[in-house]
C-alpha cells in the first residue's frame, strides 16, 4: 500500500502532466490518474503546480471545508452554497456527490442520500467510502464486511424501541393522555443521545395531529421544556403548516419573536426567518382561498407589533410589518446596525 507521501508524489507528476500536454487523449489520462491519486482533496492544495487562483485549486479547498464540515457537525450556508461552483466534467463531482450523500445522511433523508452515492462509480479511492454508506443506508449488506459496519453503526436501544411500539398503541388507540406521557418519556430519552431524532419525532407528531383531535398544548409545553420556547414554536409551525397554514404562520411568527429574546436569531437567519413567513403566509392565503378571519388577522397585527418592538429594540431597520396577510416587506430592508452574524442551521429540521 502506497504511504501518503508516495500518493503525493505520483499525484504532482499526473498533475503536471496533466497541465502541461495538449493532447486531449493524454490530458485525460492524466486527469483520471490524478484523480485515482486523490486520498482527499486537500492534497491538491499542497502541489506546488497549482496558482491560488486556479479552478482545481478552489474546487479542492471548496470539497476539503464541505467534507470536513458535514463529517464533523459544523455545516454553513456559505460552505453548502460553494458546493455549486463543482459542476458536471468536474475532478471533484465524486466528492461532490459523497459529501452531499453524507450530508443527507444525517439529516436522515436516506433516498436523497442513496441518488447521491449512485451518482458515483465504483472508481477507487471514493469506492470504500462509497460501499460502506450504501451498507449502512439499505440497511441489507450483501458482504460481510457490510454486515459488520452495519451491525456496528445500527445498534438497537431497547429503551427506545419500546416506547417507540407504545407511541404507536397509544397513537391508534386514541389513548391522549398516555400518549402523551410515553412521548414525553421518549423525547427525554432520545434527546440525550440524539437531538436530532428526538425533533424528528416531535415533527411527526405534529403531523399526526392532523387527524387526532389530542390538545396541541400538551406537544407545545413538552417540546418547550427540551428546547425552549422559540425552538417549540419552530417545531410547531413547521409540523402543522400542512393541515393549517394560518395557525402555522402564528406560530412561525412567535417563533421570530422568541428567536430574537433568546439570541437565537440575528442577522442572516433572522432575513431567512423573514423570507420563510413570507412562504408561510402564501400557504395560508392559498388554503384560505385569499382571505382570512378577522381573529386571525387581529393575532397577526398583536404579533407583528410585538416583533416590530423586539427589531427596534435590538437596532434592527426594517420597515413596518404589514398587519394583512398581503405581503412582508423587502427582505434586504432587514439589516442591523451591530453587524453580527448568526446560525444559519436553524431551519434544517
Amino acid at each position: 500500500m502506497k504511504t501518503l507521501q508516495q500518493r503525493q508524489a505520483d499525484l504532482e507528476a499526473s498533475l503536471q502532466q496533466y497541465l502541461f500536454t495538449t493532447q486531449p487523449h493524454l490530458r485525460e489520462k492524466a486527469l483520471n490518474e490524478v484523480q485515482a491519486q486523490l486520498v482527499r482533496p486537500g492534497l491538491l492544495l499542497a502541489t506546488p503546480q497549482l496558482t491560488s487562483t486556479h479552478r482545481l485549486r478552489r474546487e479542492a479547498l471548496i470539497l476539503s471545508d464541505a467534507f470536513e464540515a458535514v463529517t464533523n457537525g459544523m455545516e454553513t450556508l456559505e460552505v453548502m452554497e460553494a458546493l455549486q461552483e463543482v459542476g458536471t466534467g468536474s475532478l471533484f463531482l465524486p466528492w461532490k456527490h459523497l459529501v452531499l450523500a453524507v450530508h443527507f445522511f444525517y439529516e436522515g433523508l436516506d433516498e436523497a442520500a442513496l441518488h447521491h452515492l449512485d451518482q458515483m462509480d465504483d472508481r477507487p479511492p471514493l469506492n470504500a467510502l462509497r460501499r460502506a454508506l450504501e451498507a449502512v443506508l439499505k440497511k441489507s449488506p450483501q458482504n460481510p464486511a457490510g454486515q459488520a459496519l452495519y451491525q456496528l453503526i445500527h445498534v438497537p436501544d431497547p429503551e427506545l424501541a419500546s416506547l417507540t411500539q407504545q407511541l404507536t398503541d397509544t397513537l391508534e388507540s386514541e389513548q391522549e393522555l398516555l400518549f402523551w406521557s410515553v412521548l414525553g418519556d421518549f423525547l427525554e430519552a432520545a434527546g440525550q443521545t440524539d437531538e436530532v431524532l428526538a425533533k424528528r419525532v416531535a415533527l411527526w407528531t405534529w403531523n399526526q395531529l392532523e387527524w387526532q383531535s389530542f390538545d396541541e398544548a400538551y406537544l407545545l409545553e413538552l417540546t418547550t421544556q427540551l428546547w425552549g420556547r422559540a425552538e417549540a414554536f419552530r417545531l410547531a409551525a413547521l409540523g402543522s403548516v400542512s393541515w393549517d397554514a394560518e395557525g402555522a404562520t402564528l406560530l412561525w411568527a412567535r417563533f421570530v419573536i422568541h428567536g430574537l429574546r433568546e439570541g437565537a436569531l440575528e442577522s442572516e437567519s433572522l432575513l431567512a426567518a423573514f423570507q420563510l413567513a413570507g412562504e408561510f403566509l402564501e400557504v395560508a392565503r392559498e388554503q384560505q382561498g385569499g382571505s382570512s378571519t378577522s381573529e386571525w388577522e387581529d393575532t397577526w397585527a398583536l404579533l407583528a407589533g410585538s416583533l416590530s418592538c423586539e427589531l427596534a429594540l435590538r437596532r434592527y431597520e426594517l420597515p413596518k410589518l404589514p398587519y394583512r396577510a398581503a405581503h412582508l416587506p423587502p427582505l434586504t430592508a432587514v439589516r442591523s446596525s451591530s453587524g453580527r452574524s448568526g446560525q444559519l442551521d436553524l431551519f434544517a429540521s
